[in-house]
Protein backbone atom coordinates (compact mmCIF):
# COMPACT_ATOMS: atom_id res chain seq x y z
CA UNK A 1 0.00 0.00 0.00
CA UNK A 2 2.81 2.45 0.63
CA UNK A 3 4.45 1.95 -2.32
CA UNK A 4 1.24 2.38 -4.33
CA UNK A 5 0.17 5.57 -2.63
CA UNK A 6 3.04 7.29 -1.88
CA UNK A 7 6.34 8.23 -3.35
CA UNK A 8 9.25 8.97 -0.47
CA UNK A 9 12.23 11.48 -0.63
CA UNK A 10 14.96 10.54 1.42
CA UNK A 11 18.40 12.65 2.21
CA UNK A 12 20.54 9.84 2.33
CA UNK A 13 20.74 6.19 1.95
CA UNK A 14 21.17 5.63 5.27
CA UNK A 15 17.74 7.42 6.65
CA UNK A 16 15.82 4.91 4.11
CA UNK A 17 17.63 1.92 5.42
CA UNK A 18 16.82 3.44 9.04
CA UNK A 19 12.84 3.64 8.17
CA UNK A 20 12.94 0.16 6.34
CA UNK A 21 14.12 -1.55 9.21
CA UNK A 22 12.13 0.55 12.08
CA UNK A 23 8.68 0.09 10.10
CA UNK A 24 9.65 -3.74 9.12
CA UNK A 25 9.27 -2.73 5.53
CA UNK A 26 10.65 -2.24 1.78
CA UNK A 27 10.11 1.39 0.28
CA UNK A 28 10.83 0.51 -3.59
CA UNK A 29 8.65 4.27 -4.49
CA UNK A 30 11.75 6.77 -3.82
CA UNK A 31 14.19 9.13 -4.62
CA UNK A 32 17.61 10.49 -2.48
CA UNK A 33 17.53 13.98 -2.81
CA UNK A 34 20.42 15.76 -0.24
CA UNK A 35 18.86 18.69 1.72
CA UNK A 36 20.19 21.47 -0.84
CA UNK A 37 23.23 24.01 0.31
CA UNK A 38 23.43 27.51 0.06
CA UNK A 39 26.60 27.84 -1.77
CA UNK A 40 26.22 31.34 -2.71
CA UNK A 41 25.44 32.08 1.12
CA UNK A 42 28.56 29.40 2.10
CA UNK A 43 31.19 30.85 -0.60
CA UNK A 44 34.55 29.10 -0.51
CA UNK A 45 37.29 30.82 1.20
CA UNK A 46 40.80 29.34 1.57
CA UNK A 47 41.63 28.84 5.21
CA UNK A 48 45.02 27.22 5.17
CA UNK A 49 46.47 30.48 7.41
CA UNK A 50 43.76 29.46 9.91
CA UNK A 51 44.44 25.13 10.03
CA UNK A 52 45.21 25.47 13.77
CA UNK A 53 41.80 27.42 14.72
CA UNK A 54 39.41 24.19 15.24
CA UNK A 55 35.43 25.25 15.73
CA UNK A 56 32.34 23.15 16.55
CA UNK A 57 28.52 24.46 15.91
CA UNK A 58 26.60 22.08 17.72
CA UNK A 59 23.92 22.13 20.36
CA UNK A 60 24.63 20.99 23.43
CA UNK A 61 21.35 19.12 24.05
CA UNK A 62 21.89 15.67 23.09
CA UNK A 63 24.54 13.73 22.80
CA UNK A 64 24.36 12.45 19.80
CA UNK A 65 26.51 15.65 17.80
CA UNK A 66 29.15 13.92 20.22
CA UNK A 67 30.86 17.35 21.46
CA UNK A 68 32.82 14.89 23.81
CA UNK A 69 34.42 13.43 20.78
CA UNK A 70 35.84 16.64 19.48
CA UNK A 71 36.70 17.55 22.72
CA UNK A 72 38.35 13.96 23.10
CA UNK A 73 40.56 14.81 19.80
CA UNK A 74 42.07 17.29 21.53
CA UNK A 75 44.04 15.66 23.78
CA UNK A 76 45.87 14.52 20.26
CA UNK A 77 46.78 17.93 19.07
CA UNK A 78 49.30 19.78 20.16
CA UNK A 79 49.20 23.02 21.97
CA UNK A 80 48.72 25.52 18.94
CA UNK A 81 45.83 23.91 17.85
CA UNK A 82 42.69 25.40 20.16
CA UNK A 83 38.63 24.73 19.80
CA UNK A 84 35.83 26.93 20.60
CA UNK A 85 32.49 25.74 20.76
CA UNK A 86 29.33 27.13 19.85
CA UNK A 87 25.92 26.33 21.42
CA UNK A 88 23.63 25.84 23.76
CA UNK A 89 21.92 22.81 25.94
CA UNK A 90 21.58 20.56 29.26
CA UNK A 91 24.75 18.74 28.80
CA UNK A 92 26.86 21.76 28.68
CA UNK A 93 28.41 21.74 32.08
CA UNK A 94 29.15 17.98 31.59
CA UNK A 95 31.82 18.71 28.57
CA UNK A 96 32.76 21.48 30.74
CA UNK A 97 33.82 18.86 33.23
CA UNK A 98 35.54 17.01 30.53
CA UNK A 99 37.65 19.73 29.38
CA UNK A 100 38.70 20.41 33.13
CA UNK A 101 39.52 16.42 33.42
CA UNK A 102 41.99 16.74 30.71
CA UNK A 103 43.44 20.24 32.05
CA UNK A 104 42.27 21.77 28.21
CA UNK A 105 41.06 25.21 29.51
CA UNK A 106 43.43 27.20 27.94
CA UNK A 107 43.20 25.94 24.30
CA UNK A 108 38.92 25.01 24.39
CA UNK A 109 36.24 27.68 25.10
CA UNK A 110 32.40 26.79 25.02
CA UNK A 111 30.39 29.63 23.90
CA UNK A 112 26.87 29.41 24.97
CA UNK A 113 25.31 31.22 21.91
CA UNK A 114 23.35 30.57 19.30
CA UNK A 115 24.76 31.36 16.05
CA UNK A 116 22.31 32.63 13.22
CA UNK A 117 22.22 31.34 9.64
CA UNK A 118 23.04 35.03 8.03
CA UNK A 119 26.05 35.16 10.77
CA UNK A 120 27.04 31.59 9.42
CA UNK A 121 29.40 32.31 6.91
CA UNK A 122 31.48 35.20 8.90
CA UNK A 123 31.30 32.78 11.77
CA UNK A 124 33.10 30.02 9.43
CA UNK A 125 35.43 32.72 7.97
CA UNK A 126 37.57 32.97 11.30
CA UNK A 127 38.73 29.01 11.44
CA UNK A 128 39.81 26.56 9.55
CA UNK A 129 38.65 23.09 10.60
CA UNK A 130 35.13 22.45 11.37
CA UNK A 131 34.76 19.75 14.02
CA UNK A 132 31.00 18.04 12.87
CA UNK A 133 31.69 14.93 15.26
CA UNK A 134 28.86 12.88 15.19
CA UNK A 135 27.56 9.59 16.96
CA UNK A 136 23.47 10.36 14.41
CA UNK A 137 23.04 12.28 11.28
CA UNK A 138 20.75 11.83 8.10
CA UNK A 139 23.18 14.08 6.70
CA UNK A 140 24.58 16.87 8.60
CA UNK A 141 23.59 20.24 7.47
CA UNK A 142 25.47 22.39 9.14
CA UNK A 143 28.55 19.96 8.29
CA UNK A 144 28.22 20.42 4.41
CA UNK A 145 27.71 24.31 4.86
CA UNK A 146 31.26 24.19 6.77
CA UNK A 147 32.37 22.19 3.72
CA UNK A 148 31.18 24.39 1.36
CA UNK A 149 32.27 27.59 2.52
CA UNK A 150 36.19 26.02 2.83
CA UNK A 151 36.83 24.51 6.06
CA UNK A 152 38.51 21.09 6.28
CA UNK A 153 35.55 19.35 7.80
CA UNK A 154 35.91 16.32 10.47
CA UNK A 155 32.77 13.94 11.38
CA UNK A 156 32.60 10.41 12.13
CA UNK A 157 31.99 7.20 9.93
CA UNK A 158 28.88 6.11 10.75
CA UNK A 159 25.25 6.37 10.14
CA UNK A 160 24.81 9.27 6.34
CA UNK A 161 28.16 10.74 6.94
CA UNK A 162 30.04 8.76 4.31
CA UNK A 163 27.82 9.82 1.57
CA UNK A 164 28.60 13.72 2.41
CA UNK A 165 32.28 13.31 2.99
CA UNK A 166 34.54 11.19 1.31
CA UNK A 167 37.88 9.87 3.50
CA UNK A 168 40.97 12.35 2.88
CA UNK A 169 39.60 13.46 -0.33
CA UNK A 170 36.36 16.06 0.34
CA UNK A 171 36.71 15.91 4.56
CA UNK A 172 37.70 13.66 7.36
CA UNK A 173 36.31 10.75 8.65
CA UNK A 174 37.21 8.54 11.67
CA UNK A 175 36.20 5.83 13.99
CA UNK A 176 37.61 6.97 17.24
CA UNK A 177 39.88 10.75 18.51
CA UNK A 178 43.07 9.80 18.14
CA UNK A 179 42.40 8.47 14.56
CA UNK A 180 40.75 12.12 14.06
CA UNK A 181 43.46 13.68 15.16
CA UNK A 182 46.36 11.55 13.77
CA UNK A 183 44.20 12.87 9.96
CA UNK A 184 43.74 16.70 11.18
CA UNK A 185 47.87 16.86 11.69
CA UNK A 186 48.39 15.14 8.61
CA UNK A 187 46.73 17.15 6.44
CA UNK A 188 47.29 21.01 8.47
CA UNK A 189 50.80 19.82 7.85
CA UNK A 190 50.29 19.81 4.04
CA UNK A 191 49.11 23.17 2.50
CA UNK A 192 48.75 21.20 -1.08
CA UNK A 193 46.75 18.09 0.87
CA UNK A 194 44.29 21.07 3.02
CA UNK A 195 44.07 22.97 -0.41
CA UNK A 196 43.46 19.84 -2.61
CA UNK A 197 41.03 18.56 0.06
CA UNK A 198 38.68 21.83 0.95
CA UNK A 199 38.46 22.32 -2.98
CA UNK A 200 37.03 19.20 -3.39
CA UNK A 201 34.75 19.20 -0.27
CA UNK A 202 33.24 22.53 -2.21
CA UNK A 203 33.05 20.70 -5.37
CA UNK A 204 31.00 18.08 -4.06
CA UNK A 205 28.87 20.47 -1.94
CA UNK A 206 28.07 22.32 -5.59
CA UNK A 207 26.37 19.10 -6.75
CA UNK A 208 24.10 19.41 -4.06
CA UNK A 209 23.17 22.78 -4.19
CA UNK A 210 19.93 24.20 -3.28
CA UNK A 211 19.22 25.53 -6.74
CA UNK A 212 19.39 22.03 -8.15
CA UNK A 213 17.80 20.18 -5.40
CA UNK A 214 14.69 22.09 -6.01
CA UNK A 215 14.70 21.35 -9.35
CA UNK A 216 15.12 17.73 -8.61
CA UNK A 217 11.88 17.62 -6.33
CA UNK A 218 9.99 19.97 -8.45
CA UNK A 219 10.58 17.50 -11.49
CA UNK A 220 9.11 14.51 -9.33
CA UNK A 221 6.18 16.54 -8.02
CA UNK A 222 5.42 17.30 -11.19
CA UNK A 223 5.39 13.78 -12.33
CA UNK A 224 3.50 12.59 -9.23
CA UNK A 225 0.42 15.31 -10.05
CA UNK A 226 0.82 14.38 -13.97
CA UNK A 227 0.37 10.58 -12.98
CA UNK A 228 -2.68 11.33 -10.66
Amino acid sequence: YLNKQAHYLFPSFWMKKEMEKNLNINISSFNIIANGIETDLFSFSNLFEKRFKLMALRPLSSMKYAVDIAIEVMRFLPEQYSLDIFGKGKYEHNFKELIQRYSLQSRINIYNTFINKSEMPKHFSKYGVCMSTTRMDAQGVSMCEAISSGLLTVSNHNTAIPEFISDMETGILGNNPKELAEKILEVTSSQELFEGITKAGRESMEEIDVKLTCKKELKILKEIADNK
